[in-house]
């Protein structure tokens, strides 16, 4: 992605691009979070879906952003 930035020389960000930026990290401490469960899964199967299911959420609010 950077490099299209560099290669379209963008002057300036579109006004979405901060709040898809900010869903994106939180789906990836979400992810992190569901991953660190992993090595005990047994343990941590809820937690580990609950991960699931709010990724998919903040994926289908970035789809929103993005169109």
């Amino acid at each position: 992605m950077s490099e299209r930035v560099a290669l379209f020389r963008v002057q300036k960000k579109h006004p979405i691009a901060s709040e898809l930026g900010e869903v994106l990290l939180k789906a990836c401490e979400v992810l992190k979070g569901a991953v660190g469960g992993v090595s005990d899964i047994g343990t941590n199967s809820k937690k580990i879906l609950d991960a699931a299911v709010e990724a998919n959420r903040l994926e289908n609010e970035a789809d929103d952003l993005y169109r």
